[in-house]
């Protein structure tokens, strides 16, 4: 392969490195997670009574939030097996404000080179002008691209405590994010909730990045 094969094909391979990778396989979820200090909490993390509820008393009773909500109890209840899943946030020991979003991430842009044929001159013995073709860099061309859509997942396990702001202590919270390019959320929480209850009870010292597989993923 010539030197210039080899520059064209590095070329490709760095702006292909440039240009996010999102696409609806993407297995990957982004993880932050927090706990609180005091140790004498942690164990609330158990329940064993837990309930699922969302502050916004409108998308509490849709059917999304009620698959979500049944989602992350199947894999909090795997993270803690004696943790068991009840209905009433009242009588709840735990209980977890589960919130999802999406986020369009706008367009981008990306530089990429033309190749092209070129005719270049060179002078020889007795002075006698040479030309000769090559197939090189001859231009740029400049293309937009979608960035995706960020998928999000945040969940809060709290008690009840009335000397407390909102009359809750927060013992553990966490937040997923995927990006896709498809905006369908049902088929990215099930890789958000995984991701999550893998830290389910741990604090990460800096966003994590994790590979989901796809045999890992539970079903609604």
């Amino acid at each position: 392969m010539s030197g210039r094969l080899i520059l064209r094909s590095a070329a490709r391979v760095a702006l292909a490195a440039m240009v996010p990778a999102c696409g609806c396989v993407n297995p990957y979820v982004t993880v932050d997670t927090r706990l609180t200090s005091d140790p004498v909490l942690w164990r609330k993390l158990n329940g064993p009574r837990f309930a699922v509820v969302t502050d916004d008393p409108n998308v509490q009773t849709t059917l999304a939030f009620q698959e979500y909500a049944a989602l992350w109890s199947r894999v909090a209840i795997q993270a803690r097996p004696g943790l068991g899943d009840m209905s009433d946030p009242a009588a709840a020991d735990l209980v977890f404000s589960l919130y999802f979003n999406i986020v369009d991430m706008g367009t981008g842009v990306a530089t990429y080179p033309v190749y092209g044929w070129t005719r270049g001159y060179m002078i020889g013995c007795g002075r006698r002008v040479h030309t000769y073709t090559t197939h090189e860099v001859v231009g740029t061309e400049v293309r937009a691209y979608h960035r995706g859509f960020r998928h999000d997942l945040f969940v809060s396990a709290w008690v009840a405590d009335p000397s407390q702001p909102a009359g809750r202590r927060v013992v553990w919270e966490g937040q997923a994010a995927r990006t896709t390019d498809d905006a369908d959320l049902k088929a990215a929480m099930p890789y958000l909730t995984v991701g999550l209850g893998r830290f389910y009870g741990q604090a990460t010292s800096e966003p994590t990045r994790i590979k989901i597989d796809k045999d890992d993923l539970p079903s609604f």
